[in-house]
């Protein structure tokens, strides 16, 4: 297994986009803020991949459980809602560091950093609002459950 073609044309493609863009001719390179991004899209896509496959693998990752006493409490996603948020913030400070930069800063290059930091501190915005909205769901999914369980314990003592 590993990366797909499509998948490994498409990264080529946006690599070489990259480099063509810091090695233009007036020596810009702001496009090189997306580099760290596809890295860490590339990771993530391989760590998903393995997880997924790992998951497949395991019987005790199954939808359904195979007995009553299994307990799902998806401590993985909630871990990794927890580090996208993390990570959202970090992008929001660098993001505000690099806009006020800008702002004490004079000339061209200063709407450079002024807008790559709004930019950079949005992303990180919506990437903490991500987070946050995986952490939602797996409380609502523990909340779903524990409703669950109570309505079964009171139909049971009901039947009794």
């Amino acid at each position: 297994m590993g990366i797909s073609r499509e998948l490994r044309i498409i990264l080529l493609s946006i690599l070489s986009l990259i480099s063509m863009g810091q090695a233009g001719p007036s020596g810009g390179g702001a496009i090189g803020f997306l580099l760290p991004l596809i890295i860490i899209a590339i990771i993530a896509f391989g760590i998903f991949r393995f997880m997924k496959m790992r998951q497949a693998n395991n019987p005790l990752t199954s939808a359904e459980p195979k007995s009553g006493d299994i307990e799902f409490d998806f401590k993985t996603l909630l871990g990794f809602g927890k580090f996208i948020s993390g990570l959202g913030w970090i992008l929001v400070i660098i993001g505000g560091i690099l806009a006020l930069t800008g702002l004490t800063n004079s000339g061209n290059e200063s709407l450079f950093f002024i807008l790559g930091g709004l930019v950079l501190a949005i992303m990180g915005l919506f990437m903490v609002a991500n987070g946050q909205l995986i952490s939602c769901f797996v409380s609502i999914e523990r909340n779903t459950r524990q409703a669950s369980d109570l309505l079964k314990q009171q139909s049971e003592l009901k039947e009794a």
